[in-house]
Protein backbone atom coordinates (compact mmCIF):
# COMPACT_ATOMS: atom_id res chain seq x y z
CA UNK A 1 0.00 0.00 0.00
CA UNK A 2 2.70 2.34 0.77
CA UNK A 3 4.85 1.65 -2.73
CA UNK A 4 1.44 2.50 -3.80
CA UNK A 5 1.18 5.70 -2.48
CA UNK A 6 4.40 6.62 -3.74
CA UNK A 7 3.95 5.93 -7.06
CA UNK A 8 0.69 8.67 -7.25
CA UNK A 9 2.96 10.97 -5.56
CA UNK A 10 6.14 10.82 -7.83
CA UNK A 11 3.28 11.12 -10.59
CA UNK A 12 1.36 14.23 -9.50
CA UNK A 13 4.71 15.48 -8.41
CA UNK A 14 5.76 14.77 -12.59
CA UNK A 15 2.77 16.57 -13.84
CA UNK A 16 3.27 19.31 -11.28
CA UNK A 17 6.55 20.03 -12.75
CA UNK A 18 5.27 19.85 -16.07
CA UNK A 19 2.70 22.35 -15.78
CA UNK A 20 5.19 24.56 -14.13
CA UNK A 21 7.67 24.21 -16.91
CA UNK A 22 4.89 25.36 -19.88
CA UNK A 23 4.06 28.30 -17.54
CA UNK A 24 7.33 29.65 -17.07
CA UNK A 25 8.00 29.02 -20.65
CA UNK A 26 4.82 30.76 -21.90
CA UNK A 27 5.94 33.79 -19.67
CA UNK A 28 9.27 33.96 -21.10
CA UNK A 29 8.11 33.40 -24.45
CA UNK A 30 5.88 36.50 -24.62
CA UNK A 31 8.82 38.99 -24.09
CA UNK A 32 11.00 37.60 -26.74
CA UNK A 33 7.86 38.00 -29.12
CA UNK A 34 7.72 41.50 -28.09
CA UNK A 35 11.34 41.59 -28.76
CA UNK A 36 11.33 39.98 -32.18
CA UNK A 37 8.41 42.14 -33.16
CA UNK A 38 10.39 45.80 -32.15
CA UNK A 39 13.62 44.44 -33.80
CA UNK A 40 11.28 43.73 -36.81
CA UNK A 41 9.87 46.90 -36.87
CA UNK A 42 12.81 48.96 -36.19
CA UNK A 43 14.46 46.76 -39.01
CA UNK A 44 11.54 47.75 -41.54
CA UNK A 45 11.85 51.29 -39.98
CA UNK A 46 15.73 51.75 -41.36
CA UNK A 47 14.93 49.72 -44.72
CA UNK A 48 11.96 52.48 -45.45
CA UNK A 49 14.09 55.61 -44.39
CA UNK A 50 17.15 53.67 -46.80
CA UNK A 51 15.01 53.31 -49.41
CA UNK A 52 13.56 56.99 -49.01
CA UNK A 53 16.78 58.68 -49.04
CA UNK A 54 17.77 56.31 -52.30
CA UNK A 55 16.61 59.12 -54.80
CA UNK A 56 18.18 62.18 -52.88
CA UNK A 57 22.06 59.89 -52.93
CA UNK A 58 21.46 59.81 -56.80
CA UNK A 59 20.33 63.52 -57.05
CA UNK A 60 23.35 64.47 -55.58
CA UNK A 61 25.82 62.42 -57.44
CA UNK A 62 24.39 63.24 -60.88
CA UNK A 63 24.76 67.14 -59.25
CA UNK A 64 27.87 66.76 -58.10
CA UNK A 65 29.27 64.82 -61.32
CA UNK A 66 28.14 68.20 -63.25
CA UNK A 67 30.21 70.43 -61.07
CA UNK A 68 33.39 68.01 -61.40
CA UNK A 69 32.97 68.23 -64.99
CA UNK A 70 32.60 71.95 -65.45
CA UNK A 71 35.61 73.23 -63.08
CA UNK A 72 37.92 72.01 -65.96
CA UNK A 73 35.47 73.88 -68.72
CA UNK A 74 36.95 77.71 -69.14
CA UNK A 75 33.27 78.83 -70.21
CA UNK A 76 31.87 78.00 -66.96
CA UNK A 77 34.27 79.99 -64.42
CA UNK A 78 32.41 81.50 -61.51
CA UNK A 79 35.58 83.39 -60.65
CA UNK A 80 35.94 85.20 -63.85
CA UNK A 81 34.15 88.57 -62.48
CA UNK A 82 36.08 91.15 -64.72
CA UNK A 83 36.95 90.61 -68.32
CA UNK A 84 40.43 91.04 -67.95
CA UNK A 85 40.96 87.57 -66.28
CA UNK A 86 41.95 84.90 -68.78
CA UNK A 87 38.98 83.57 -70.88
CA UNK A 88 41.02 80.40 -71.09
CA UNK A 89 41.46 79.61 -67.35
CA UNK A 90 38.63 77.25 -65.80
CA UNK A 91 38.06 77.45 -61.93
CA UNK A 92 40.52 74.86 -61.82
CA UNK A 93 43.45 76.38 -63.05
CA UNK A 94 42.50 79.43 -61.38
CA UNK A 95 42.47 77.34 -58.13
CA UNK A 96 46.10 75.95 -58.84
CA UNK A 97 47.87 79.03 -60.13
CA UNK A 98 47.42 81.91 -59.25
CA UNK A 99 49.79 83.54 -61.86
CA UNK A 100 47.08 82.25 -64.41
CA UNK A 101 44.63 84.22 -62.66
CA UNK A 102 46.38 87.95 -63.08
CA UNK A 103 48.66 86.82 -66.02
CA UNK A 104 47.08 90.04 -67.59
CA UNK A 105 47.02 92.64 -65.22
CA UNK A 106 50.38 92.23 -63.88
CA UNK A 107 51.16 96.11 -65.35
CA UNK A 108 47.80 97.35 -63.09
CA UNK A 109 48.73 96.05 -60.04
CA UNK A 110 52.23 97.08 -60.24
CA UNK A 111 51.63 100.28 -60.93
CA UNK A 112 49.32 100.40 -58.51
CA UNK A 113 46.13 101.12 -60.54
CA UNK A 114 44.28 97.63 -59.16
CA UNK A 115 44.53 96.77 -55.65
CA UNK A 116 46.20 93.20 -55.15
CA UNK A 117 44.01 91.77 -52.37
CA UNK A 118 40.94 91.97 -54.18
CA UNK A 119 42.80 88.91 -56.06
CA UNK A 120 44.00 87.35 -53.28
CA UNK A 121 40.02 87.15 -52.24
CA UNK A 122 39.25 85.76 -55.70
CA UNK A 123 41.93 82.99 -55.56
CA UNK A 124 40.89 81.72 -51.78
CA UNK A 125 37.66 81.51 -53.56
CA UNK A 126 38.41 79.34 -56.47
CA UNK A 127 40.72 77.48 -54.24
CA UNK A 128 37.65 76.54 -51.83
CA UNK A 129 35.23 76.19 -54.85
CA UNK A 130 37.11 73.49 -56.39
CA UNK A 131 38.19 71.30 -52.92
CA UNK A 132 34.26 71.70 -51.87
CA UNK A 133 33.74 70.22 -54.79
CA UNK A 134 36.52 67.71 -54.74
CA UNK A 135 34.97 67.05 -51.30
CA UNK A 136 31.26 66.60 -52.91
CA UNK A 137 33.10 64.05 -55.46
CA UNK A 138 34.12 61.93 -52.67
CA UNK A 139 31.06 61.95 -50.69
CA UNK A 140 29.24 60.91 -53.42
CA UNK A 141 31.82 58.03 -54.10
CA UNK A 142 31.99 57.24 -50.12
CA UNK A 143 28.02 57.04 -50.34
CA UNK A 144 27.79 54.03 -51.94
CA UNK A 145 28.77 51.94 -49.33
CA UNK A 146 26.51 50.94 -46.30
CA UNK A 147 25.02 53.21 -44.01
CA UNK A 148 27.64 53.61 -41.91
CA UNK A 149 29.72 55.00 -44.63
CA UNK A 150 26.49 56.79 -46.04
CA UNK A 151 26.98 58.69 -42.66
CA UNK A 152 30.21 59.25 -43.31
CA UNK A 153 29.66 60.84 -46.69
CA UNK A 154 26.72 63.06 -45.80
CA UNK A 155 29.38 64.80 -43.28
CA UNK A 156 31.92 65.05 -45.90
CA UNK A 157 29.17 66.27 -48.15
CA UNK A 158 27.93 69.01 -45.73
CA UNK A 159 31.38 70.29 -45.47
CA UNK A 160 32.04 70.00 -49.21
CA UNK A 161 28.61 72.13 -49.25
CA UNK A 162 30.14 74.89 -46.97
CA UNK A 163 33.29 75.29 -48.14
CA UNK A 164 31.57 76.39 -52.16
CA UNK A 165 29.35 78.70 -50.86
CA UNK A 166 32.05 80.77 -48.64
CA UNK A 167 33.94 80.15 -51.71
CA UNK A 168 31.15 81.71 -53.51
CA UNK A 169 30.54 84.62 -50.98
CA UNK A 170 34.76 85.49 -51.63
CA UNK A 171 33.85 85.58 -55.05
CA UNK A 172 30.80 87.97 -54.84
CA UNK A 173 32.50 89.68 -52.73
CA UNK A 174 35.41 90.51 -55.02
CA UNK A 175 32.90 91.36 -57.75
CA UNK A 176 31.01 94.42 -56.07
CA UNK A 177 34.77 95.84 -55.06
CA UNK A 178 35.83 95.54 -58.61
CA UNK A 179 32.66 97.42 -59.45
CA UNK A 180 33.65 100.62 -57.99
CA UNK A 181 37.11 100.10 -59.83
CA UNK A 182 37.52 102.14 -63.39
CA UNK A 183 40.15 100.02 -64.79
CA UNK A 184 38.41 96.91 -64.33
CA UNK A 185 35.38 95.65 -66.25
CA UNK A 186 33.32 93.92 -63.74
CA UNK A 187 30.63 91.15 -64.51
CA UNK A 188 28.74 88.32 -62.91
CA UNK A 189 29.99 85.42 -65.57
CA UNK A 190 26.97 82.63 -65.72
CA UNK A 191 29.13 80.59 -63.99
CA UNK A 192 29.12 81.99 -60.84
CA UNK A 193 25.51 81.52 -60.69
CA UNK A 194 25.12 77.53 -61.85
CA UNK A 195 27.99 76.96 -59.20
CA UNK A 196 25.87 79.38 -56.74
CA UNK A 197 22.78 77.28 -57.54
CA UNK A 198 24.91 73.64 -57.17
CA UNK A 199 26.51 74.36 -53.98
CA UNK A 200 22.98 75.51 -52.38
CA UNK A 201 21.46 72.24 -54.50
CA UNK A 202 24.64 70.04 -52.68
CA UNK A 203 23.85 71.50 -49.36
CA UNK A 204 20.29 70.98 -48.79
CA UNK A 205 20.49 67.66 -50.08
CA UNK A 206 23.07 66.86 -48.10
CA UNK A 207 21.31 68.03 -44.65
CA UNK A 208 17.73 66.24 -45.78
CA UNK A 209 20.09 62.64 -46.05
CA UNK A 210 21.71 63.47 -42.73
CA UNK A 211 17.89 63.84 -41.58
CA UNK A 212 16.22 61.10 -43.54
CA UNK A 213 18.91 58.61 -42.85
CA UNK A 214 18.51 55.86 -40.43
CA UNK A 215 20.66 55.32 -37.78
CA UNK A 216 23.64 53.10 -38.03
CA UNK A 217 24.37 50.14 -36.81
CA UNK A 218 27.69 49.68 -35.13
CA UNK A 219 27.96 46.14 -35.46
CA UNK A 220 27.97 45.88 -38.94
CA UNK A 221 31.17 48.16 -39.90
CA UNK A 222 32.25 49.75 -42.99
CA UNK A 223 30.97 48.36 -45.64
CA UNK A 224 30.97 48.39 -49.61
CA UNK A 225 29.89 46.15 -52.53
CA UNK A 226 32.76 44.87 -54.54
CA UNK A 227 31.10 46.45 -57.56
CA UNK A 228 31.55 49.77 -56.31
CA UNK A 229 34.79 49.25 -54.81
CA UNK A 230 36.10 48.42 -58.55
CA UNK A 231 34.14 51.46 -59.86
CA UNK A 232 35.98 53.66 -57.57
CA UNK A 233 39.46 51.88 -58.06
CA UNK A 234 38.30 52.41 -62.21
CA UNK A 235 37.86 56.03 -61.73
CA UNK A 236 41.42 57.73 -60.96
CA UNK A 237 41.80 55.97 -64.85
CA UNK A 238 38.84 57.08 -66.11
CA UNK A 239 39.42 60.94 -64.68
CA UNK A 240 42.66 61.05 -66.27
CA UNK A 241 41.99 59.79 -69.44
CA UNK A 242 39.13 62.46 -69.36
CA UNK A 243 41.51 65.04 -68.37
CA UNK A 244 44.51 63.95 -70.96
CA UNK A 245 42.56 62.64 -73.88
CA UNK A 246 39.15 64.54 -74.26
CA UNK A 247 39.24 67.78 -72.29
CA UNK A 248 41.93 69.27 -74.97
CA UNK A 249 39.07 68.29 -77.76
CA UNK A 250 37.90 71.34 -76.43
CA UNK A 251 40.39 73.25 -78.64
CA UNK A 252 39.15 71.49 -81.93
CA UNK A 253 36.61 74.80 -81.97
CA UNK A 254 39.10 76.78 -83.24
CA UNK A 255 39.55 75.00 -86.41
CA UNK A 256 36.08 76.78 -87.26
CA UNK A 257 37.15 80.24 -86.44
CA UNK A 258 38.92 82.60 -88.31
CA UNK A 259 41.51 82.81 -84.94
CA UNK A 260 44.46 84.70 -84.22
CA UNK A 261 46.71 83.97 -81.17
CA UNK A 262 45.34 86.68 -78.41
CA UNK A 263 42.36 87.10 -79.97
CA UNK A 264 38.78 86.12 -78.56
CA UNK A 265 36.58 83.39 -80.39
CA UNK A 266 32.75 85.14 -81.17
CA UNK A 267 30.51 84.33 -83.27
CA UNK A 268 31.94 87.24 -85.71
CA UNK A 269 34.78 84.93 -86.69
CA UNK A 270 33.05 82.03 -87.11
CA UNK A 271 33.74 80.59 -90.50
CA UNK A 272 32.26 77.40 -90.36
CA UNK A 273 34.44 74.12 -92.61
CA UNK A 274 35.75 76.84 -94.87
CA UNK A 275 39.03 76.06 -93.76
CA UNK A 276 38.27 72.51 -94.75
CA UNK A 277 36.92 72.95 -97.98
CA UNK A 278 40.24 75.10 -98.65
CA UNK A 279 42.78 71.78 -97.90
CA UNK A 280 40.67 70.26 -100.99
CA UNK A 281 40.32 73.68 -103.15
CA UNK A 282 43.72 73.87 -103.77
CA UNK A 283 45.30 70.93 -105.76
CA UNK A 284 48.39 70.82 -104.45
CA UNK A 285 47.36 70.65 -100.27
CA UNK A 286 44.78 68.02 -101.61
CA UNK A 287 48.07 65.79 -103.02
CA UNK A 288 50.00 66.64 -99.65
CA UNK A 289 47.24 65.21 -97.47
CA UNK A 290 46.08 62.34 -99.45
CA UNK A 291 49.51 61.55 -99.07
CA UNK A 292 49.55 62.08 -95.26
CA UNK A 293 46.80 60.08 -95.05
CA UNK A 294 48.28 56.95 -97.44
CA UNK A 295 51.49 57.16 -95.03
CA UNK A 296 49.55 57.10 -92.13
CA UNK A 297 47.03 54.18 -92.70
CA UNK A 298 49.97 52.22 -94.64
CA UNK A 299 52.19 52.55 -90.85
CA UNK A 300 49.49 51.50 -88.87
CA UNK A 301 48.67 48.51 -91.29
CA UNK A 302 52.28 47.34 -91.30
CA UNK A 303 51.53 48.05 -87.16
CA UNK A 304 48.96 45.58 -87.07
CA UNK A 305 50.30 42.55 -89.21
CA UNK A 306 53.71 42.64 -87.47
CA UNK A 307 51.94 43.13 -84.33
CA UNK A 308 52.71 39.11 -83.92
CA UNK A 309 56.55 39.18 -83.46
CA UNK A 310 56.87 40.42 -80.12
CA UNK A 311 55.29 37.41 -78.91
CA UNK A 312 56.65 34.91 -81.23
CA UNK A 313 60.21 36.80 -79.56
CA UNK A 314 59.11 36.02 -76.60
CA UNK A 315 58.08 32.10 -77.30
CA UNK A 316 61.75 31.78 -78.53
CA UNK A 317 63.66 33.51 -75.57
CA UNK A 318 61.64 30.78 -73.72
CA UNK A 319 63.11 27.90 -75.31
CA UNK A 320 66.83 29.15 -75.03
CA UNK A 321 68.31 26.30 -72.48
CA UNK A 322 71.35 28.87 -71.36
CA UNK A 323 70.05 31.14 -68.71
CA UNK A 324 73.05 33.28 -69.50
CA UNK A 325 72.22 33.56 -73.07
CA UNK A 326 68.98 34.01 -72.77
CA UNK A 327 69.63 36.70 -70.31
CA UNK A 328 72.01 39.02 -72.36
CA UNK A 329 70.09 38.48 -75.52
CA UNK A 330 66.56 39.78 -73.38
CA UNK A 331 68.84 42.87 -72.49
CA UNK A 332 70.65 43.77 -75.46
CA UNK A 333 67.25 43.67 -77.10
CA UNK A 334 65.29 45.39 -74.51
CA UNK A 335 68.20 48.38 -74.34
CA UNK A 336 67.10 50.22 -77.19
CA UNK A 337 63.34 50.85 -76.19
CA UNK A 338 65.16 53.37 -73.51
CA UNK A 339 67.24 55.49 -76.78
CA UNK A 340 65.54 58.51 -77.58
CA UNK A 341 64.61 58.81 -81.43
CA UNK A 342 67.01 61.20 -81.40
CA UNK A 343 69.63 58.71 -80.84
CA UNK A 344 68.55 56.65 -82.92
CA UNK A 345 68.60 58.94 -85.30
CA UNK A 346 72.37 59.75 -85.22
CA UNK A 347 73.03 55.81 -84.98
CA UNK A 348 71.10 55.40 -88.51
CA UNK A 349 72.99 58.66 -89.62
CA UNK A 350 76.15 57.01 -88.64
CA UNK A 351 75.44 53.76 -90.55
CA UNK A 352 73.15 54.40 -93.65
CA UNK A 353 74.57 58.67 -94.55
CA UNK A 354 76.38 58.89 -97.77
CA UNK A 355 79.67 58.84 -95.43
CA UNK A 356 78.64 56.30 -93.35
CA UNK A 357 79.81 52.83 -92.45
CA UNK A 358 77.55 51.02 -94.93
CA UNK A 359 78.67 53.30 -97.91
CA UNK A 360 82.39 53.38 -96.99
CA UNK A 361 82.73 49.71 -96.50
CA UNK A 362 81.15 49.02 -99.82
CA UNK A 363 83.72 51.32 -101.51
CA UNK A 364 86.61 50.06 -99.95
CA UNK A 365 85.25 46.60 -100.76
CA UNK A 366 85.03 47.75 -104.12
CA UNK A 367 81.20 46.45 -103.93
CA UNK A 368 80.28 50.28 -104.74
CA UNK A 369 81.52 52.53 -107.09
CA UNK A 370 79.78 55.87 -105.64
CA UNK A 371 77.67 56.64 -101.99
CA UNK A 372 74.16 56.47 -101.75
CA UNK A 373 71.93 58.39 -99.17
CA UNK A 374 70.15 55.72 -98.06
CA UNK A 375 68.50 57.90 -95.56
CA UNK A 376 67.26 60.82 -97.77
CA UNK A 377 65.75 58.08 -100.61
CA UNK A 378 61.98 58.09 -100.92
CA UNK A 379 62.43 54.37 -101.78
CA UNK A 380 61.14 51.68 -98.92
CA UNK A 381 60.45 54.15 -96.76
CA UNK A 382 57.38 52.42 -95.10
CA UNK A 383 59.44 48.99 -94.75
CA UNK A 384 62.22 51.48 -93.14
CA UNK A 385 60.27 53.06 -90.59
CA UNK A 386 58.94 49.73 -89.55
CA UNK A 387 62.51 47.83 -89.19
CA UNK A 388 63.64 50.70 -86.68
CA UNK A 389 60.40 50.81 -84.90
CA UNK A 390 60.52 46.72 -84.44
CA UNK A 391 64.45 47.38 -83.59
CA UNK A 392 63.53 49.85 -80.86
CA UNK A 393 60.22 48.01 -79.31
CA UNK A 394 60.36 44.37 -80.08
CA UNK A 395 62.43 43.31 -76.44
CA UNK A 396 60.45 45.82 -74.05
CA UNK A 397 56.85 44.15 -75.76
CA UNK A 398 58.36 40.89 -75.24
CA UNK A 399 58.64 41.58 -71.45
CA UNK A 400 54.96 41.11 -71.25
CA UNK A 401 54.10 38.09 -72.52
Amino acid sequence: MAEKDNKVLTEETKEASVVETQVTENISEEPAKKGGIKVQVSKEKRKYQKEEAAPLFGTYRVVTLLAFFFIFIPGMNPVRVCAEIPSNNSVFTSAISYSSLVSELGRAIRMGRVDPSLFYLLYAGAILITLGVLASAVGACVSLGNINLKKIAVWVNIGGGIAQIVGMVFTFVTYTQMQGNDKLTASLPFGFILYAAFSVILLVLSIIQMVILPKGDPSEGYFMDIRFQLLIMFLPFALLTFVFCYLPLWGWRYAFFDYAPGDTLSMDKFKGLEWFRYLFQNAATRKTLLSVLRNTLAMSGLGIITSWIPLAFAIFLSEINNKFFRKLVQTFTTIPNFISWVLVYMVAFAIFSSEGFVNSFGMQMGWITESSNYLMGDSHTWLKMLGWGLWKGTGWSAIIY
